[in-house]
């Protein structure tokens, strides 16, 4: 029984039984209901919501009668859906594809890396076959063929099993030429049965930033966009395909290429939209303006990297994002928003070190050196200077300082 978000707390039970509990509302959740289903009858749903807001909630009321800056919505606010598997199942793939370029924006093949994460729920050990294929998404022709490998598993434990693999000649993804590839993997049993089978979109491109500047496939390229907060009159937070697409169809006739969209983890729907269209996001958990007290907190901390984790679990795989952030205006100027920032850049590193990882900082018009972007990976700024920041000619002092501060980023 898989949730896509409920906003914020949620309690479930089925048929009268209690499932479990799931914090924060941006993120999918899921619970094995196999014993507890009764086929030819009616099964009964129970969610209990809770979106109070609270200091130790991320995102966080701040103070008495302020709180983060978009609405609480508070409910189901994305699908629900009853999933059907074998015994024996992938539970999830992290696919991994690096060009070897030999030119800008060319390339002649590209290692594949595929962790595959298999659980045994049965209460017998399997052995059988691992199998692996790889289709063009726009024809669905296979272009690539994996041999099977043998693969067993103990009863009711969990196995992690690495495919490497050379693709030729691939299609680089890129937001003028957004190519994707499909990557199917079935778990077989020795006398052919297919099990299970999970496939995943994913694109074959090289992020780097060197010199000051962001490469795309080798070519260095100017990132220009805009956000958007998943808020709709009619719908709230619970919006549909229609207005998500509605929306994202008039951004990019803007051409826009580029997106930390807004302070929370966005539906699967928007980040099949990016991959498909060309659009290059950093993702954020709802760390919203932290203060030190907060981040000092251990329980704060472990419900962060709760937050980071599920939210690195939804996207891996989704080419367009390309970076992940902590955070959004913490107080990143004193010492514990400096543990705070190692601490999770280390924590988001452990999980996905194949990705850049930053947090957007409002302290960098003023002494920057002093902000905990030192320990990110690159620099992301929110500006409020021509506002009530100082005059907007203190815009260009400032970012040279910035510049000189950090020049390799």
């Amino acid at each position: 029984l898989r949730f896509q978000a409920v906003f914020y707390e949620a309690h479930v039970w089925l048929n009268g039984v209690y499932l479990g509990s799931h914090e924060g509302g941006y993120a999918p959740f899921e619970f094995d209901v196999s014993a507890l289903v009764e086929p030819g009858t009616d099964n009964v749903i129970a969610v209990q919501v809770d979106n109070v807001i609270r200091r130790d909630r991320i995102p966080a009321q701040l103070r008495a009668n302020w709180s983060f800056d978009w609405w609480n919505y508070g409910g189901i606010v994305r699908d629900v859906a009853l999933e059907i598997s074998s015994n024996v199942l992938i539970t999830n793939q992290q696919i991994v594809a690096i060009p070897k370029l030999v030119a800008e924006n060319q390339t002649d093949s590209a290692v594949i890396t595929t962790q595959v994460n298999i659980f045994n729920a049965s209460k017998d050990d399997f052995e059988g076959l691992l199998s692996a294929e790889v289709f063009d998404e726009a024809t669905g022709l296979s272009v690539h063929m994996i041999a099977s490998s043998p693969v067993s598993i103990a009863a009711r434990r969990s196995r992690k099993v690495q495919i490497t693999t050379t693709l030729e000649y691939p299609k680089l993804w890129h937001f003028d030429h957004p190519n994707l590839y499909r990557w199917s993997t079935s778990l077989v049993t020795n006398d052919g049965q297919v099990l299970h089978t999970k496939e995943d979109n994913f694109g074959v491109r090289l992020v780097e930033i060197r010199d000051a500047q962001f490469f795309l496939n080798g070519e260095p390229v100017r990132l220009v966009g805009l956000t958007r907060h998943a808020d709709s009159p009619e719908h709230g937070l619970a919006e549909t395909v229609t207005v998500m697409a509605a929306d994202y169809d008039d951004m990019k006739r803007l051409n826009m290429v580029f997106s930390r969209p807004v302070h929370y983890p966005q539906t699967e729907i928007i980040l099949d939209y990016c991959d498909r269209n060309g659009i290059l996001l950093i993702p954020e958990v709802p760390a919203w303006q932290l203060t030190s007290s907060q981040m000092a907190d251990p329980g704060m901390r472990t419900l962060e990297k709760q937050q980071l984790a599920e939210m690195i679990l939804a996207a891996f795989n989704h080419p367009s994002v390309w970076a992940w952030s902590l955070g959004n205006e913490i107080d990143s100027r004193s010492d514990v928003g400096h543990s705070f920032v190692r601490e999770m850049v280390a924590y988001v590193k452990s999980l996905d070190p194949t990705r850049p990882v930053g947090f957007a900082s409002n302290h960098l018009n003023v002494y920057p050196q002093g902000d905990a972007t030192e320990f990110s990976d690159f620099v992301l700024m929110n500006q409020y200077i021509g506002t009530w920041a100082g005059p907007k000619q203190d815009l260009g002092p400032a970012l040279d300082e910035i510049h000189e501060t950090w020049p390799d980023r």
